[in-house]
């Protein structure tokens, strides 16, 4: 369903003032206003939508139902703020409340406490003591408080720099978490471990992201060793911003024995800075900065190297997805044990690649050359990060076990 609404011929006559032939449609997600002088039309236009005014014709449709016939299920799903309220003035908010909520099959008493609460309005106040603003936040409490239905929360991350940003969502951020029947996480290191899920743990479960399989053409991918003389690749995938620690890994090139190659692809707000620090260590011909890498050009990466290596340094990385591209390749990871993140449960450590120390260049160096430099090391990592995408990662997985999830939660 692509339209919430849509409005076909609306005609509707007074003595002094005429609607003529309104059409419109509303797509879902979008947000729409009606800008107009006194008198143009905007309330009549509302209330007949609504059905709040006889003798209109046209068509109205809301969820693809005729409103003729489906009146009380689609005004059910909706909610109103009339400017006047249309409130019994010598009523409390919670009397007044108690008249309203029969009307919805799906009211949810939890959701009008809240949102009480977040406007600040005191139930037991009488309406004919309420500012106009005060009136209009009764009426946005009581028509978002209409749905019951279930909600299920995918938490893939905590805000963690953005710090003004969390004080403004914050607010929306705990009614969520107390609202949702179901919290879903990426990782079970991250639900377990966020400050933000410490007092839900009873209702969160975890869904690992899955993806498709990279299928490099060997092709492509012998061209690109050959590029770099056939070297030992370690390719690198992402943004060049801070929290991705690739400065750790230029510092770790440093160690790395002279058939070594490290291929860095990506843009950001580090690419000068990188660039130096490459030219300052004397590094131009073991760290390439690829820039932007086109989609079709990025299995021939995964292909050509020997490790990935991603040495992100905070918790912003909460699971790291060009880990389990990689993995899907047949390739060792060699990653970073941040503190409650779930990059190093992605990359299980001694199975899949290894884990090191966020922000330690030499350990960074020593993982890429303990996996790579041994032949048969490398092929039993090799094999077993296969094994782990095939096992958790695949898109098939995540879509299943997606399902499962709903359902229960459906079923229960």
């Amino acid at each position: 369903m692509d339209n919430i609404l849509e409005v076909s011929g609306i005609n509707k006559n007074y003595d002094d003032f005429s609607l003529k032939d309104i059409s419109f449609y509303l797509p879902e997600g979008c947000i729409t206003g009606f800008v107009g002088i006194n008198g143009a039309g905007k309330t009549t236009t509302l209330r007949s939508i609504l059905g709040l005014t006889n003798n209109v014709s046209g068509k109205i449709n809301f969820f693809g139902m005729d409103i003729k016939g489906n009146e009380s299920e689609i005004k059910d799903r909706i909610g109103i703020v009339l400017d006047d309220g249309c409130f019994y003035d010598e009523l409390t908010i919670s009397e007044m409340k108690s008249i309203i909520a029969p009307a919805y099959k799906n009211w949810c008493e939890q959701d009008f406490i809240d949102y009480l609460e977040r406007f600040e309005l005191n139930p037991k106040q009488k309406i004919n003591t309420l500012s106009k603003g005060m009136r209009m936040k009764y009426a946005l409490a009581l028509a978002l408080s209409g749905y019951k239905g279930k909600v299920v929360l995918h938490w893939h991350s905590d805000i963690q720099k953005q710090k003004y940003l969390l004080r403004l969502y914050r607010p929306l951020q705990d009614w969520l978490l107390r609202r949702a029947d179901l919290i879903v996480g990426t990782s079970p290191v991250y639900v377990d471990e966020s400050p933000f899920l410490k007092n839900v743990q009873q209702k969160t479960v975890c869904l690992p992201i899955g993806v498709p399989p990279i299928l490099p053409e060997p092709e492509a991918a012998d061209k690109i060793r050959q590029q770099y003389g056939g070297k030992k690749i370690v390719f690198s995938l992402g943004r060049l911003v801070a929290y991705k620690g690739f400065t750790h890994l230029v510092e770790a090139a440093r160690f790395l024995k002279d058939d070594y190659v490290v291929l860095i692809g990506g843009t950001g707000a580090l690419e000068q800075a990188l660039s130096q620090q490459i030219k300052r260590l004397g590094l131009e011909n073991k760290v390439v900065l690829l820039g932007r890498i086109p989609d079709k050009d990025l299995p021939a990466y995964f292909g050509a190297c020997k490790v990935f290596c991603l040495p992100s340094v905070q918790k912003t990385e909460a699971f790291g997805i060009v880990q389990i591209e990689a993995m899907s390749c047949g390739k060792p990871v060699v990653a970073t044990r941040i503190p409650q993140s779930g990059v190093s449960w992605v990359n299980k450590h001694g199975v899949s690649g290894l884990n090191v120390m966020p922000g330690n260049a030499g350990e960074l160096a020593c993982a890429i050359q303990d996996i790579a430099d041994n032949e048969s090391v490398y092929d039993k990592y090799s094999m077993a990060a296969k094994n782990r995408y095939w096992d958790i990662f695949t898109n098939e997985h995540m879509i299943d076990k997606c399902k499962r999830i709903y359902n229960n939660l459906w079923e229960g």
